[in-house]
């Protein structure tokens, strides 16, 4: 069976996470995933188009996807 390396890392901000990624991805050969750049491009989306954060709508579900 060959099994997939799935690695989450959280702590508090500047707390070395984003580097420490990179470096296991890098030494891994896994791929990097920034959820926290993620999260922040959907939020700035929001803003621009002034959508109601409160209103978790289509409106949002589309945009995520």
């Amino acid at each position: 069976m060959n099994k997939k390396l799935i690695i989450a890392i959280d702590g508090p901000s500047a707390s070395g996470k984003g580097t420490l990624s990179k470096k296991l991805a890098e030494y891994f050969k896994l791929p990097y995933l920034n959820t926290g750049a993620l999260y922040r491009l959907i939020a700035l989306r929001v803003i621009n188009r002034k959508i109601d954060p409160n209103n978790f709508s289509n409106e949002i579900s589309n945009l995520v996807k």
